[in-house]
């Protein structure tokens, strides 16, 4: 395995090592990826593995990506998960009358069939077995008191000029996997991908003295679902490793003047979550929805794609459907998320089943020729929900103006600057089925060709083309 890419023919320009804990791998770190190999750097892509899969090593795109196979076991113990496995293995072939799990260990009185008998069986276990095991289960809950004094040793014993890998003793052994593999890698420069890759991250850094690049796909510790206990959690994480970084990124400014001033940092960099439209032809007229589904011939679509999930308004957006006046209006809802079951019934108990219409998701290749395929474009997130939610600057967004699809969203202030100021189309209140279907009820479909022409002068300006520029003037900083 650890020959997998090194045996290949190396890349001349400097090695840049990526970490994400995705599985499905974000689009914004495959582009980034493939903009740095155009450049002349050699990239590679350290990332989640799904649990099944045995084939750990795969190509996407350009990009060469191992999966890091995590099964909940440190690696850094293995010596003591080993000891307690093999003690309770000769515990069970003492005496088949102790029942014996990973973390129970309990006596079967009534029933024992073992080589000795019950009184002998339990004074073994009392004297010996137990507080064996219990020494070894005591030790992996304080491991990381032992290795913190272990390393505070080292770095008392060693000159400054000497390297020391840092011992993990605020991590995980997933982030110690990361690491792990980090340092086979030998990058020139780490590109670390959210914060739950930041402290593997670190720790490269600090062990190869190469720079790191924090890229924030979001505010990580906003996120909806997080308890406010988790996120004060996390925000003290990111707090204290965000200062080991030499360039941080996020999505948009608005989102960056936010995490700039939450950590005072000195500066942050947009890179925008723009998509490459060197395949999709703008002249060309697409009807996939149509050919896929010959009952819309007729029909006005109305088009949301993407991740479908409780915190993207789509319920409003479907009870909306019901007080829309024209029957010509369909809602798509084109992605993928286990969500879905759950809106399917809601049209159904709304009665507007024959309005909305489930896509299934589409690859990359062919999605922008589905998404210029509809009328409308349409972002609903709500305004009262997170951070994150509030100043989101999704996918879509770029993919519609990538696809020159007018755009009708909620009021979202990153959104809303985007699409009106460019006149893309129109910012409305949707975070209640009544405003929302007033937008839609309301909306000045005699502009549509207006907005189509500012998409097609000014889209160009949100393209990924536009962006790449931006990430390699980083890179060369460092």
């Amino acid at each position: 395995m650890n020959n997998m890419w090194i045996n290949q023919i190396p890349g001349q320009g400097k090695r840049v090592l990526m970490l994400t804990p995705d599985v499905m791998i974000d689009r914004r770190i495959l582009i980034e990826a493939e903009t740095l190999i155009d450049d002349g750097y050699e990239v590679y892509l350290l990332a989640g593995w799904d649990g099944k899969s045995e084939d750990l090593f795969e190509i996407e795109g350009r990009v060469k990506v191992e999966r890091i196979k995590y099964e909940g076991i440190d690696q850094r113990f293995t010596f003591l998960y080993k000891s307690q496995n093999y003690l309770i293995s000769l515990l069970n072939q003492i005496s088949s009358g102790v029942d014996v799990t990973a973390n129970k260990i309990s006596l079967g009185l009534n029933n024992i069939d073992g080589l000795l008998i019950p009184w002998i069986s339990k004074l073994i276990y009392i004297v010996f077995f137990k507080p064996v095991l219990l020494f070894i289960n005591i030790s992996l809950r304080i491991k990381d008191f032992f290795i913190t004094a272990t390393a505070k040793l080292i770095n008392l014993s060693v000159k400054s000029t000497v390297t020391i890998y840092p011992i993990f003793t605020d991590s995980n052994g997933y982030e110690y996997l990361f690491f792990k593999r980090g340092l086979f890698y030998r990058p020139d420069i780490i590109h670390v991908h959210d914060l739950p890759m930041l402290k593997a991250g670190v720790k490269l850094k600090k062990a190869l003295n190469i720079p790191l690049i924090y890229d924030m796909h979001e505010f990580y510790p906003e996120q909806p679902r997080l308890s406010e206990k988790q996120r004060k959690s996390l925000q003290t994480i990111e707090k204290k490793y965000i200062k080991d970084t030499n360039s941080v990124i996020t999505v948009n400014p608005m989102l960056g003047n936010i995490i700039k001033d939450t950590y005072n940092l000195k500066e942050i960099y947009t890179i925008q979550n723009s998509v490459c439209n060197r395949n999709l032809d703008i002249n060309k007229r697409f009807d996939r929805f149509r050919e896929d589904y010959p009952h819309l011939k007729d029909k006005f679509l109305l088009l949301y794609q993407g991740w479908i999930a409780s915190e993207r308004n789509l319920e409003t957006a479907i009870q909306a459907m019901s007080l829309v006046k024209n029957n010509q209006w369909t809602l798509l809802i084109m992605g993928y998320g286990d969500y879905q079951v759950e809106l399917e019934q809601l049209a159904l108990d709304q009665g507007v089943l024959a309005k909305i219409q489930f896509v299934p998701s589409k690859s990359q290749d062919v999605l922008l020729d589905y998404t210029a395929s509809a009328d409308i474009g349409l972002i609903p997130y709500p305004t009262n929900k997170d951070i994150n939610t509030h100043y989101v600057s999704p996918n879509k967004l770029y993919e519609f103006i990538a696809a020159r699809l007018p755009i009708i969203c909620n009021n979202l202030p990153f959104v809303k600057s985007v699409v009106e100021t460019n006149g893309f189309g129109l910012a409305c209140e949707m975070d209640s089925p009544e405003s929302f279907a007033d937008a839609l009820n309301n909306f000045p479909l005699d502009k549509l060709e207006e907005f189509k022409t500012n998409l097609t002068k000014k889209g160009a300006n949100f393209l990924w083309e536009v962006e790449a520029p931006k990430l390699l003037e980083i890179y060369k900083k460092l």
